[in-house]
């Protein structure tokens, strides 16, 4: 499912009716039309109560009730402005509503009591109240309706619900959601993130009657399971542990010693090749019992710059990436060697955990062709100078914000983002079950197996999230969503890279 900004979609409407000499009245019959079957398909039984606004939203619903009532349902309709006041086709639509013998209303003239006792009387309530017309907080008698919509047993949105940014998906407090939005044309980039993702429902994609144009510009694409599978490398039967690619996480402090050995294993599990863990002592020595499979470089504290700068020269032969920054820590020498690293690695790198502080602390830029920035929404502010509760809001621009200052990015939560300030991509697999310690740096050594692998850096990161999401999506089916450790996320990797592939 691919996602349109509402400017987008007021373009492409306009496209068609100019290209293919359409009326803007057969766009509003063709929507309504194809969202009263919709609902006819999903709910055949009940009553049905509209709440019309008094734009082209409001005329799809009276379109949409039109067509139910000749199917025999009863249906009642709200209006949010006196009737005599609407304009255009919105007009002429309530007005044949109104000939059909549809009972319309203004709400303005009924009491709180009398609304939500029709509310609570009807199967289903249909929103057709702003739609993406929809812009800053909401106000009068739309706030009011959409309040008291929140006695409503099922609610059905055309286009979006009412006090959804049809943009940027933040929500108003007056919103009431909805269990099934019938979007139309095509989805609508406020419902893909944040709130209006949650409050969305059920999105089902109605038809105007006319293909998108083909210069429709998605602002957002959906990353699929069915996409993913093309991209994970496919090695020949000959092969040697050296093509599978190599990373070394750069981490590990006294105080989160295990941060850096959860990469380290999801790289491996991803198919990586050499794995490889440049930290100190303290994580090393664990490190060749929990995984001896990895390999091990110390001293990460100890050793000067000079030292440093050798290693990451003698590897720069047989690894592809560096990960940086798992349980680093935030001493002034953990500081110090993430701007050492950054100058002095000319391959990939994941900044993730830590490295994201120190970069952020630092201010300094690098090529963003090799650099993939992995923060949650707390360390996406950071970076942003701005509160964390700013990029909750709206995190489709502040993803782009931050690919567009510092590189591209992948931002993690529910509905994880990335995006190279050129295109988004959106991917939705996962569970709360991924809400754990540790699971950020499983997620970096997924990437990291990809990117090392030959696979783009976005695509790498996009992958990534999927498999990461479906890994907690196939533990949540077998134990449940609560529980689940990290290094249980990384061990079932393999399983779905196998139902890929196949």
């Amino acid at each position: 499912m691919n996602y349109f900004t509402s400017a987008e979609i007021r373009r492409l409407e306009n496209e068609i009716m100019e290209n293919l000499a359409v009326s803007e009245s057969l766009l509003m019959e063709n929507a309504g039309a194809a969202a009263a079957g919709v609902i006819m398909n999903r709910f055949p039984l009940g009553e049905i109560l509209v709440l019309a606004g008094p734009g082209k939203n409001g005329g799809d619903g009276y379109v949409a009730a039109r067509h139910l009532a000749a199917q025999g349902r009863k249906v009642r309709i709200f209006s949010a402005v006196p009737i005599d006041s609407l304009k255009g086709i919105t007009e002429e639509n309530c007005r044949l509503a109104v000939q059909c013998g549809i009972h319309v209303s203004c709400s303005s003239v009924s009491s709180d009591e009398e609304i939500v006792w029709n509310i609570r009387k009807a199967d289903i309530l249909v929103d057709s109240l702003l739609g993406i017309g929809s812009s800053g907080p909401l106000r009068g008698e739309i706030a009011r309706l959409c309040s008291l919509s929140k006695e409503a047993g099922r609610i059905v949105a055309l286009d979006i619900p009412t006090g959804i940014d049809p943009d940027s998906g933040e929500a108003d407090g007056n919103c009431a959601g909805a269990a099934m939005t019938i979007t139309m044309i095509a989805p609508k980039t406020g419902i893909a993130a944040g709130d209006g993702r949650k409050l969305a429902g059920e999105v089902i994609v109605a038809g105007i009657g006319f293909p998108l144009p083909r210069n429709a510009v998605p602002r957002i694409r959906s990353f699929s399971p069915e996409y993913g599978r093309l991209l994970p490398p496919h090695f020949p039967e000959d092969i040697h542990k050296g093509m599978r690619g190599g990373a070394m996480v750069i981490g590990g402090s006294a105080l989160y010693r295990g941060a850096p050995l959860l990469s380290v294993r999801s790289f491996l599990r991803a198919g990586g090749g050499l794995g490889i863990l440049f930290s100190d002592e303290t994580s090393c020595a664990p490190c060749s019992s929990f995984l001896p499979e990895a390999i091990l470089e110390s001293g990460l504290f100890s050793k000067s710059d000079g030292e440093i700068a050798e290693t990451l020269s003698a590897w720069s032969e047989r690894i592809e990436t560096v990960i940086l920054g798992p349980g680093l820590g935030r001493s002034d020498r953990a500081g110090e060697l993430c701007r050492l690293v950054l100058s002095a690695w000319q391959g990939n790198i994941i900044l993730d955990g830590d490295g994201l502080f120190w970069l952020s602390e630092s201010g300094d830029r690098f090529d963003r062709e090799r650099v993939l920035l992995t923060p949650h929404e707390g360390e996406a502010a950071r970076l942003l100078r701005v509160r964390p509760e700013d990029v909750r809001k709206d995190r489709i621009s502040s993803a782009r914000r931050v690919a567009e200052e510092w590189g591209p990015v992948l931002l993690k939560g529910a509905g994880t983002l990335c995006d190279d300030g050129q295109q988004t991509y959106l991917v939705t697999a996962g569970n709360r079950s991924l809400a754990v310690p540790g699971s950020g740096d499983v997620l970096a050594g997924v990437i990291a197996a990809f990117l090392s692998a030959g696979t783009p850096l976005l695509e790498s990161a996009a992958l990534g999230a999927c498999v990461h999401g479906m890994a907690a999506e196939s533990l949540a089916a077998s134990k449940g969503f609560d529980g689940v450790l990290a290094g249980e996320i990384a061990d079932e990797i393999p399983g779905i890279l196998m139902r890929m592939r196949n």
